[in-house]
């Protein structure tokens, strides 16, 4: 029960996160029309962050690159539920590499010396995920080899891998 009850709170918290990632994603293009409703002041402002150069890798949104990755979370954690022995090791993985990615974002911010307030948000959800996903891996008994997960999940690596191969390709060879 407590699993469960974890893991749907891990559900709530990505679509919070990746409606969150939808409005970053939207408010990177409305930029280019012109200012938007998320300065609050020098130092905390959308604005900054989200039109800097640092706001695109290889000229892909990193707000897009968010919302893809909690779209990965849901449908991680939502396998979770029938297979927790399988799923749960990759949502703490997948939580891993998120949580390695907010070295740059928050980088980022402090470079610029301004803080985004839904950014922030994103922020804290990913270090939750990762904090209850390595809660729940610490409770799965008879464990699967890590080498067995992958070799189980090689079609939701190969997804994956993918999923984020498209925006590269369609912003560096089609947009532009």
């Amino acid at each position: 029960m407590k699993q469960n009850m974890l893991i749907g709170i891990l559900i709530f918290l990505s679509l919070v996160g990746l409606f969150t990632s939808v409005y970053l994603f939207q408010h990177h293009y409305a930029l280019l029309s012109g200012s938007t409703n998320c300065d609050i002041s020098e130092t905390i402002s959308c604005d900054v962050v989200n039109g800097s150069i640092y706001a695109e890798i290889f000229y892909v949104p990193v707000a897009l690159l968010g919302l893809l990755w909690f779209v990965v979370m849901i449908f991680l954690t939502w396998h979770a539920i029938p297979k927790p022995k399988l799923f749960i090791p990759a949502m703490t993985m997948w939580s891993g590499v998120g949580f390695l990615f907010l070295f740059y974002l928050v980088g980022v911010e402090i470079l610029l010396k301004t803080i985004c307030p839904y950014c922030t948000i994103v922020h804290v959800i990913v270090l939750i995920s990762l904090i209850i996903s390595l809660y729940l891996y610490k409770d799965i008994k008879k464990k699967h080899t890590w080498k067995k997960i992958i070799f189980k999940l090689k079609n939701w690596i190969i997804a994956i891998v993918v999923l984020y191969a498209i925006p590269f390709i369609y912003y560096n060879f089609f947009v532009g």
